[in-house]
């Protein structure tokens, strides 16, 4: 496990290609056009939501941007929902519970509930 932390922080060349991925991501869904590649990345999130858990659905889950959660709540509030977001945070840790607040409020502001 020492060498995969250490690949980690020296950058591990495919969580470099997951992050700039999920970067188009945020950038696609906060323009906010309804279009093929944002059907992509709700069937996306929505695999990695409904995936077995396990050590590499958890990787990938750590990395998701919290922005494209969020965009995509914005997009469809009533798609994108809690359902779909609870499996992609740890309620154990105070910041993803902070963040599951806001997207909790954010729901309920656009009317998901």
């Amino acid at each position: 496990d020492d060498d995969d932390d250490a690949e980690t922080d020296q950058g591990n060349p495919v969580e470099r290609s997951v992050l700039v991925i999920f970067e188009k991501f945020v950038r696609e869904t906060r323009a906010g056009h309804l279009k093929s590649t944002i059907t992509f990345i709700y069937h996306f999130v929505v695999s990695l939501a409904t995936a077995p858990q396990n050590a590499a659905t958890r990787r990938i889950i750590e990395l998701l941007p919290h922005d494209l959660m969020l965009n995509l709540a914005r997009l469809d509030p009533q798609t994108f929902n809690l359902d779909l977001y609870l499996p992609l945070i740890n309620l154990c840790d105070v910041t993803s519970t902070k963040r599951a607040l806001q997207f909790t409020c954010l729901l309920r502001k656009l009317g998901g509930f």
